[in-house]
């Protein structure tokens, strides 16, 4: 069920008596690796919430995905090497499978943490789980093979990793950092078991070289529809005229405090002259997409869920951290996405 939401702020705004429960967890998620041809040949080490992690390919093409310590004495096994699909321990030669067992010693107890891998878009990513609770989410009604992936821009953000997804719910910093004004209510659903979705109604009030151009060649208003998957997933698609452009953002948190964006840039695919226009605008868009969110990266730094007095703009923000917080619980209580 969709509903109407608050409008932007105004000044004769009223305070709202509000608590709201602090969000102190990581998303339990999928997570942006990287491309996938950086990882086909070796041993790769990562590391994201504090886990370090290997990767390789095995003979059959799948990327694995094992603890980077040894269970033994702890060695690192990104020095290790490969054989048989199974990673060797360069200190004592233990070996462990691809599911992170001990593939040569009789001890059960000598076992790696496994994690899950995917090649999505020609790029991977990783479920800090065995088995991951949720399939990797794309747009509704459209098909992955009929787009053209562009190259991933990521930056560094000193703010909360919800603060970042929860800008799509924050109505009035749309018009005083982006300089994009409401000119319709737009439409909340919190009501999905997996997702949550805003679709804002946008007039473009900028008057940097960047919205002169965009209103140029496409006029003021923009459409916005922005999914949300537990917490970091992001699905961002703008509409300005007969042009619709397509960003899928991940958050990777570092902690509470710092964060990792990494958005791919997306164009539909249609005919071979159209492709090439297609690939330049892609180029463009990461132009864009860098100068956008710089525009707000410094100004949501040290947000926190604490201490926070709210105001009646803030309704629809208070509604995406409740949804935030529930999809936390049924998580932790063993609840599955559907999807």
């Amino acid at each position: 069920m969709k509903v109407e939401t608050d409008r932007p702020i105004r000044k004769e705004e009223q305070y709202l008596n509000y608590k709201l429960n602090h969000i102190n967890f990581m998303p339990k998620s999928w997570f942006f690796i990287g491309h996938e041809k950086k990882y086909r040949h070796g041993i790769h080490k990562i590391s994201i919430q504090n886990k370090n992690i290997v990767i390789y390919k095995d003979s059959s093409g799948k990327f694995i995905g094992l603890s980077a310590n040894c269970s033994h004495m702890n060695a690192d096994l990104s020095y290790g090497t490969i054989k048989d699909n199974c990673l060797t321990c360069p200190m004592h030669g233990i070996s462990y499978d691809s599911e992170g067992k001990c593939s040569n010693r009789v001890n059960n107890k000598l076992q790696l943490p496994k994690y899950f891998i995917k090649n999505f878009m020609g790029l991977l990513f990783i479920f800090l789980e065995k088995n991951p609770r949720f399939n990797i989410p794309f747009f509704k009604n459209e098909n992955i093979d009929e787009f053209i992936v562009g190259n991933p821009v990521s930056m560094k953000a000193d703010a909360p990793w919800y603060f970042v997804s929860g800008n799509g719910f924050d109505l009035s910093h749309f018009e005083f950092v982006h300089q994009r004004k409401t000119f319709k209510k737009a439409f909340t659903d919190f009501n999905q078991l997996n997702s949550c979705e805003i679709k804002h109604f946008l007039k473009n009030k900028g008057q940097s070289v960047r919205d002169k151009f965009i209103k140029l060649l496409y006029g003021k208003e923009v459409i916005l529809e922005y999914q949300v998957y537990a917490g970091n997933i992001i699905l961002a698609k703008s509409t300005i005229g007969s042009f619709s452009n397509y960003m899928y953002m991940v958050l990777n948190p570092i902690n509470q405090k710092e964060c990792m964006i990494h958005i791919i840039p997306l164009q539909k695919k249609k005919n071979f002259f159209f492709d090439i226009v297609a690939r330049f605008k892609l180029l463009v868009t990461r132009v864009f997409i860098k100068e956008f969110f710089l525009e707000e990266i410094n100004i949501i730094k040290d947000l926190s869920t604490s201490n926070y007095t709210y105001i009646e703009s803030d309704k629809t923000l208070i509604k995406y951290f409740n949804w935030l917080n529930n999809i936390n619980k049924n998580l932790n209580s063993g609840t599955l996405y559907e999807h």
